[in-house]
């Protein structure tokens, strides 16, 4: 792109155009968009919002508030400068307006998307089994999916599962739970406790997965597990469902309204 050398100010754009931004909050696009509207006024800006969880009510309390803050700057940004707002999913949708309206800022247009995720074709029986050795699983077992942070409930599964260790004769009667995901610092004792824990040695699993030993995870899995205290647009679920797996997940309006699409 060759830039005019006379000019102050020089933008690709012109008026007319639409800019879809759907990063993330830390690459400070903020700063550039602002002078971008500045000089170019009608140019249209839309952003995707993935949902509020860093300052909603229900779920802000599970991050630091340093993080809350920067998110509700970040929302505050989009909701005075962009011209339209796309959403994920209706529930985070409603979340934000509500913040709008709590906070006096601009209830822009906007509308609700439903993410989808692409499910590839079946594995042969052949591929599964050779997933599931390379992960070292190798009785029927349960899963989920996800980033693993407090916001999640893995400590309700770990304690769950104690419990039920409790309550039969052979541990092997049970299914392994295979806990798939990277992990936040949050977590890190728990994730010690699991690996310590010489009872679960063998019972529940921390892994990381590609995604052909995700597919057969999928694929072979009794039903996934999704005990979220809160969520955006849950990918989980909608994979889950779209192997024809059940899913075990908590009764919140962004699962009620992804496992109702």
């Amino acid at each position: 792109l060759s830039v005019p050398k006379d000019k102050v100010f020089y933008s690709p754009f012109k008026d007319g155009d639409m800019v879809f931004s759907m990063g993330w909050m830390d690459s400070n696009k903020e700063q550039y968009f602002t002078i971008l509207k500045t000089h170019y006024p009608k140019v249209f800006l839309s952003y995707l919002v993935y949902d509020t969880i860093l300052v909603n009510p229900l779920t802000r309390h599970f991050y630091h508030s340093s993080a809350s803050e920067k998110f509700s700057n970040y929302i505050k940004w989009i909701s005075e400068n962009c011209d339209y707002i796309f959403f994920g999913g209706e529930t985070a949708k409603k979340d934000l307006e509500g913040i709008q309206k709590l906070n006096n800022w601009s209830a822009k247009d906007g509308s609700a998307l439903k993410f989808g995720s692409d499910v590839h074709s079946l594995l042969t029986e052949k591929q599964c089994q050779e997933a599931l050795k390379e992960l070292g699983i190798n009785r029927d077992f349960i899963l989920t999916v996800g980033s693993i942070e407090p916001r999640k409930n893995h400590d309700t599964l770990y304690r769950a599962y104690l419990r039920a260790l409790e309550m039969v004769d052979d541990p092997s009667e049970l299914p392994m739970l295979i806990i798939c995901g990277s992990s936040v610092f949050q977590t890190n004792d728990l994730l010690d406790n699991i690996a310590r824990n010489p009872k679960l040695k063998g019972h529940v699993v921390k892994i990381s997965a590609n995604d052909i030993q995700l597919g057969a995870l999928y694929q072979k899995c009794q039903f996934t597990l999704l005990p979220s205290v809160y969520e955006g647009w849950s990918l989980t679920l909608p994979e889950s469902l779209g192997y024809g797996k059940l899913c075990l997940c908590s009764d919140t309006p962004p699962l009620r309204e992804i496992g109702q699409s």
